[in-house]
């Protein structure tokens, strides 16, 4: 008699594929669609081959069906059944959990590993609540009763106050001294940390040359662009054909100084978007940037967004810009942080309000992966990230990635191919970092470090350059 597995070791159920299964692919112990077949060497009859190794070892040295000699080394791979089945449509093992996909079995394993459906406990201290991947960041911020609620003590303002300084790193030392010292009128007994907070603040200010000045870049016409940043109304651009690489400054500057600003290519139109203008504070402002010359450029305003925005994200796809959360003001309070998506049409200057992202954001480094803009760590308004979503640019949809290994505000990312490499920025103990780390779109399931920059970056910006030419890295443009 055949030994019967235990169901989770045996095929896969009929129930679970899209079509019907004809019952030539159906294991002869387990009754269900052969996994990883095996056949009898002179009838051909067909076994999971957990399931008639089990079998083997248990019963009798013989084929169950036609009781014919059979050992495991005599047991035959059923390559042309192995590939048939290969292209079955069959549903997700947490369809049960609500994920509605139907995949190609040999990509089965590898969807599963990234499902968004894939029970996780929430991280909060003290709840155990098991929940959808894809449902941890909006549990663990919103919906948790264990969630982190922002406190008014001494740890939380200094945080708050460090990352205001980052944001307007041009602050003089007498206003930030003034800050501090009113700080400490108010919280007398956190005298000693007042003073760590004041050195560690002059520590920035003393080394600001290894920060970035928040500038954006992009790629026009074999140039590689570097656009304005905190202090400055320049564009410096590369071109990356011409040897030896040399950094140019155009000489017509900016009408205004903007940092916080990405600027994107939209089918030949450079399109400057937001940011932090001197002196005004944030921009709603989509301008035009026209390069006329190899000397000169022309800032042509377009139109303006619904609300300002600062520290967001900017993506080109089909032929329309998604805009994604950043800060609406200057202060860094929860409400002032935007969690709305907006997709701008800059042939008709018209906005289309898309689905939300699940929660605030801003300071995230964004890439694009086919028809997704997966968005990586950043700020919600409580604090700094290491999560990875993936937002579906047809239906919003968000499915949550692994995430990265560590904590990245102000980080920068780049895709190649489907590999994700992410550099940089600053961590929840407000260290600049120069750790590097990647992942496979598809493939991996958890994040891996790779070697080191040779110097900590934060606000960097970086651009990966047409393929076949010398690679040029682009960081730290001050």
């Amino acid at each position: 008699m055949a030994c019967r597995l235990n169901d989770y070791e045996c095929g896969y159920d009929e129930s679970r594929f899209k079509n019907a299964v004809d019952e030539t692919f159906y294991c002869s112990i387990c009754l269900n669609v052969a996994k990883d077949a095996r056949m009898c060497q002179h009838n051909e009859h067909i076994f999971c081959r957990k399931c008639i190794e089990e079998h083997l070892r248990v019963n009798a040295q013989r084929c169950p069906q036609c009781l014919d000699n059979l050992n495991v080394s005599t047991l035959l791979p059923a390559r042309v059944i192995n590939n048939l089945i290969s292209k079955f449509k069959i549903s997700c093992d947490y369809a049960n959990r609500g994920c509605p996909e139907f995949i190609n079995i040999e990509d089965l394993e590898r969807h599963v590993k990234n499902c968004g459906f894939a029970p996780v406990l929430c991280s909060n201290e003290r709840c155990d609540k098991e929940i959808n991947k894809r449902d941890k960041i909006k549990h663990e911020t919103e919906l948790c009763e264990y969630r982190k609620i922002p406190s008014h003590d001494f740890a939380e303002i200094k945080e708050m106050f460090q990352k205001s300084f980052e944001d307007q790193v041009k602050m003089p030392i007498d206003k930030i001294n003034g800050k501090i010292e009113s700080l400490t009128n108010q919280n007398s007994k956190s005298q000693k940390e007042m003073m760590e907070s004041k050195g560690e603040i002059r520590n920035i200010q003393q080394n600001l040359s290894t920060v970035t000045k928040l500038a954006s870049s992009f790629i026009y016409n074999d140039n590689l662009f570097v656009v304005g940043g905190l202090g400055s109304k320049s564009m410096d651009t590369l071109n990356i054909k011409q040897f030896p690489l040399t950094w140019r400054k155009f000489p017509t500057e900016f009408p205004y100084e903007c940092s916080g600003h990405p600027a994107v290519v939209c089918k030949q139109q450079i399109l400057f978007i937001g940011g932090n203008i001197a002196g005004k504070g944030r921009s709603d402002l989509i301008s035009e940037i026209k390069i006329t010359g190899t000397t000169s450029h022309v800032l042509k305003e377009l139109c303006h967004m619904p609300e300002p925005r600062f520290d967001h994200g900017a993506v080109v796809v089909d032929d329309k810009v998604l805009i994604f959360g950043g800060f609406r003001k200057v202060s860094i309070v929860l409400s002032n942080i935007i969690s709305s998506v907006l997709e701008f049409d800059p042939r008709t200057l018209t906005f289309k309000e898309m689905p939300s992202l699940p929660h605030p954001l801003s300071d995230m480094a964004t890439v694009q992966w086919r028809d997704q803009v997966v968005l990586l760590g950043g700020y919600d308004g409580r604090e700094k990230l290491s999560s990875v979503i993936m937002y579906d640019c047809n239906t919003g949809n968000i499915t949550v990635l692994p995430s990265m290994l560590e904590k990245r505000v102000a980080c920068c990312a780049v895709i190649t191919g489907d590999t994700i490499v992410v550099m940089g920025g600053q961590n929840d103990k407000c260290e600049i970092l120069e750790s590097v780390e990647c992942f496979e779109m598809g493939v991996s399931s958890s994040w891996t470090y790779l070697p080191s920059m040779n110097e900590t970056r934060y606000g960097a910006i970086v651009e990966v350059l047409p393929f076949g030419q010398n690679y040029v890295e682009a960081q730290n443009i001050l």
